[in-house]
């Protein structure tokens, strides 16, 4: 093995440990004892700088003399700008010496670890290393250069981080055959065996992407459907660059469904997708319909026909004014095999509303959003940017961006028939509240009733946050994003969330629009307790078309091969947007 270097988290110079043992004498308490056994010197504990190391071994030269009394009561020490190790005791040939300074030759060992890394002299193989883009490999083999350094205390329980940049490997503890060394710093030649990481399998290009392809662009949704295909709608794009429907498989081929803008009174600019009960394809449209206000949609799984089942804004008799609920947002089918959403305009007050439409296309509005009507007389929640969920008990539970006690949003809970109340309102300090505000993304019915979210904005870093509600109304900030590109105190951390799942795990994932290495978003993972990680930083660059990568992912699903997938608004090959997939993904 080549010769090893160690440095403590103090000094970061390496340092060649050699020559002769020096003898001093003193006298002082017990000590677990040092032995030497005429070549190797062996440590019980070391203590480096303010590190402490365990079972150390290293080669000295011979030690010139003995010398009675009793050891010091004190670790070992060793200073790394004179390379000096001083000794309380060392036991050789059954006498004792005691105080000694050495200047040692080589170190062969420190700590008593399992469970590490391994390295058989060519490869090193590592069960998990992290990437400064947050992203987590598995089963990772290298080949590594000599070993630069080893410093720090005893291992904590985290991954081996990679910087592809400087071609250094961070490790915790590695074993060379019987020897464990602690935080060594390793530089690569080759790795190997990385796994997949972040796959783009598709790149949108709207109707000018390619020469003769009619394609999506700037997609907004996605789901899974029950054959395992990937569905999704696009705000752009299509035969008439009004927005589309895609299929990608998960090879990656993609094939489009539905162009909107067919005929005059068809909706546009689609905002979601679901999959109804009966296997076919349902969605929203933010414009167009019979009054230009948006629609609700239908595509037949089989055939891919689709047909408008409600158009929105129908005239109402406020003032010859429509009282309908105009721009929606997302849908959901409900238990009852209805489906429900929220609009973010419209309504008795113009203020947003939630509304009904039965698979026959039967429209009613349930509830119009008003500042002036509140729960137990405060301001009322108003203007909801996200559609509704259902929730265990059958209730609808929903976010609005604005209104609420503090005027910056407030989550809600509604039943079918139309009585609302509000459960919370954001910014509820506003003066130095890093509470959130102004949400605008689904909440998430947690596995332990409770509800998850995030906002856009607000937190201690006003980046936006993560956070939980209670069933009875009692809000928690589980996480406050702080921003990326060496945004605050150097951070890679993501902004201005976007999207939230719970995983099979337990675990909650999400995206950020922005943020991140690169500043272009993330894919982050956060804990019930609130644990942060970077999953994968994105890094498109400013818009320009060529990047690969996308850039501003947007949103977020599970498969059911337990990876991720996702797309992001922009970049990708054409410049309109990704859908990607992401393969061991985990927390630490």
């Amino acid at each position: 093995m080549p010769i090893v270097t160690y440095r403590s988290r103090s000094a970061r110079s390496a340092l060649l440990l050699r020559s002769t043992l020096v003898l001093l004498v003193c006298c002082a308490g017990a000590h677990a004892t040092d032995t030497y056994d005429g070549k190797n010197l062996s440590i019980p504990t070391l203590q480096i700088g303010a590190a402490t190391f365990t079972n150390v071994v290293v080669v000295p030269a011979s030690p010139s003399a003995p010398a009675g009394g009793s050891p010091l009561g004190y670790l070992d020490t060793y200073d790394p700008t004179t390379g000096i190790l001083t000794i309380p005791e060392v036991v050789y040939g059954g006498k004792s010496y005691t105080n000694l300074t050495a200047k040692v030759s080589k170190l062969v060992s420190v700590g008593a670890v399992t469970g590490v890394d391994t390295y058989n002299g060519v490869t090193l193989t590592i069960p998990s290393v992290q990437f400064p883009t947050g992203l987590v490999y598995d089963n990772v083999t290298v080949t590594p250069g000599n070993i630069l350094s080893i410093g720090g205390g005893m291992p904590q329980h985290a991954r081996d981080a990679y910087d592809p940049a400087s071609g250094q490997l961070t490790i915790a503890a590695i074993r060379l055959g019987n020897t464990v060394y602690t935080n060594p710093i390793i530089t690569i030649k080759k790795v190997t065996g990385a796994g997949a990481g972040e796959t783009v399998l598709h790149s949108f290009a709207d109707t000018t992407g390619i020469s003769g392809v009619v394609d999506g662009g700037y997609p907004i949704g996605l789901i899974q459907g029950s054959d395992g295909n990937f569905y999704a709608a696009t705000s752009a794009g299509g035969r008439y660059d009004n927005g589309a429907l895609i299929k990608v498989t998960p090879a990656g081929a993609e094939s489009l469904i539905s162009s909107f803008g067919t005929v005059a009174q068809d909706g546009n600019d689609p905002t979601c997708l679901i999959q109804g009960s009966d296997g076919n394809f349902y969605g929203t449209t933010h414009a167009g319909g019979a009054y230009s206000q948006g629609t609700l949609f239908k595509v037949n799984a089989t055939t891919g026909v689709r047909s408008t089942l409600y158009s929105f804004g129908a005239p109402g008799s406020k003032g010859g004014v429509s009282t309908d609920a105009t721009s929606p947002t997302c849908l959901i089918q409900a238990q009852d095999g209805n489906f429900y959403g929220t609009s973010y305009q419209g309504g008795a007050n113009d203020q947003g509303s939630v509304w009904q439409v039965t698979p026959v296309g039967v429209e009613k509005l349930i509830y119009s959003f008003s500042a002036a009507t509140g729960n137990g007389g405060n301001a009322g929640p108003n203007y909801p940017e996200a559609g509704v969920i259902e929730g265990s008990d059958h209730n609808l539970y929903g976010i609005a961006t604005l209104g609420g006690t503090n005027s910056q949003g407030a989550v809600f809970r509604i039943t079918t028939s139309g009585s609302l109340t509000t459960l919370y309102s954001f910014g509820s300090a506003p003066s130095g509240s890093t509470d959130g505000a102004y949400p605008a993304t689904p909440l998430v019915q947690g596995t332990d009733g409770n509800f998850y979210g995030v906002t856009g904005n607000g937190g201690a870093y006003f980046q936006g946050t993560v956070y939980k509600v209670t069933p009875a109304g009692v809000e928690s900030v589980l996480y406050a994003f702080s921003g990326g590109g060496g945004g605050v105190a150097g951070s890679n951390d993501g902004s201005l969330p976007l999207a939230l799942i719970q995983a099979k795990d337990g675990n909650f994932y999400g995206t950020t629009g922005g943020g991140g290495v690169y500043n272009h978003g993330t894919v982050f993972g956060i804990t019930p307790a609130g644990a942060e990680s970077v999953i994968y930083s994105f890094s498109g660059t400013n818009g320009s078309p060529g990047a690969v990568d996308g850039a501003g992912p947007c949103s977020l699903i599970q498969g059911t091969d337990g990876n991720f997938y996702g797309m992001t608004t922009t970049e990708g090959s054409y410049a309109f947007g990704t859908l990607f997939r992401l393969t061991n993904v985990h927390l630490p």
